[in-house]
């Protein structure tokens, strides 16, 4: 197996996850703050890595010569949709970007027909399409397909309009596109000696770590996420902007060329991780496990998950809610290690963790009985 560890950061991607992150979520010393409080760091050279990862990203957010609602027609996160308009347009593959040139070139030489099957394959990896017979969709797709398709989305009908002129005229996009990432890149060179001590530290303990383990068990142990190995390997890229989490581009044999697995890994996530905690973790934590619980919808895809394992369309189609709804209801799942997570073809299935549903009961029994 071809295993690669990064010790500098895929800096087009990067630049993507930063903006993504101004754009939706809170400002990383608010994320600190929480991670700080959730997990109880007091290591001081996990908080001096937070802390350098906060610094670099507010030093490039505050030297952006773009506004945040200019920024944001790209990198708001549509409605339904994990992704943003910018990962439409630039259609990333299954491997690392190697130059922000080569990536807009690339993307510039696309044919037509090349662009309508990854527009497509982004609607089937958000499961935002139904994925039965997914690789006759593909091939056979048209244009009128893919407008049917983006019809049947959540998305607003302005989110809708945006990647239909991305498909057919990406260019003017392009050039903005290339003007917002050229900047962040460079901003983030800025921070070129911290994000070299922070990198160095990575390449060491994910080193350390993959010497007895591979990344699958890794995070199948501590993050109940389950994913076919790759026997072709895989890469591991640090990001400091998703400093605590973990972003994986998995390769889809079905649809595309078989590669090898893709994952940006937060420059703390292996240290962050409530599992290596344990019994504790769960202790220290009790009231906000019942505080979640006594959420009703949270509680019902609990009940629908109890017996047999469904795919996030599937529990939006049952309960009647939207695929963003049910989305924000399965992170809040996930992050407390009460669903696990499986990925089979181009489906990510949730099913219950039994195991910590059931320490959790035993814990309530002790503290009240």
């Amino acid at each position: 197996m071809d295993i690669f560890i990064a010790s500098d950061l895929d800096y087009v991607r990067e630049s993507v996850f930063l903006l993504t992150h101004y754009c939706n979520d809170p400002l990383a010393a608010l994320d600190s703050e929480r991670l700080i409080k959730k997990y109880k760091f007091d290591d001081p050279v996990m908080l001096n890595q937070i802390d350098a990862c906060v610094k670099i990203n507010e030093y490039v957010i505050s030297h952006l010569p773009f506004s945040k609602e200019e920024l944001g027609l790209y990198f708001h996160r549509m409605k339904g949709f994990n992704e943003c308009p910018c990962d439409y347009l630039m259609l990333f593959g299954r491997k690392p970007a190697k130059s922000l040139k080569e990536e807009l070139q690339r993307v510039t030489d696309m044919s037509e027909e090349v662009r309508l099957k990854e527009f497509f394959m982004q609607l089937l990896y958000d499961n935002l399409v139904e994925s039965e017979a997914s690789v006759d969709q593909v091939e056979n797709l048209t244009g009128t397909g893919l407008m049917q398709a983006l019809q049947k989305t959540d998305m607003t009908d302005q989110e809708r309009l945006l990647l239909l002129q991305i498909f057919w005229d990406p260019q003017p996009h392009l050039k903005k596109m290339e003007a917002y990432l050229s900047e962040t890149i460079k901003l983030l060179k800025d921070c070129a000696d911290r994000i070299q001590v922070l990198t160095t530290s990575f390449h060491r303990q994910w080193t350390e770590i993959l010497k007895n383990t591979d990344i699958y068990t890794f995070l199948r142990d501590h993050a109940e996420v389950s994913l076919d190995c790759n026997s072709l390997g895989y890469c591991i890229y640090p990001t400091v902007s998703y400093f605590h989490s973990c972003v994986m581009v998995i390769s889809d044999e079905e649809t595309r060329p078989r590669s090898r697995d893709l994952f940006y890994v937060g420059i703390i996530t292996a240290d962050a991780l409530p599992y290596n905690e344990g019994d504790r973790e769960l202790k220290a934590d009790l009231t906000q496990y019942l505080k979640l619980l006594g959420d009703k919808s949270k509680l019902d895809i609990l009940t629908m998950i109890k017996e047999e394992r469904l795919y996030g369309a599937e529990l939006a189609r049952r309960m009647n809610l939207s695929n963003a709804t049910i989305s924000h209801h399965m992170s809040a799942l996930l992050d407390a290690g009460l669903v696990r997570l499986e990925k089979e073809n181009t489906r990510l299935y949730y099913s219950s963790n039994k195991e910590k549903l059931e320490e959790l009961l035993e814990i309530l029994k002790q503290q009240l009985l």
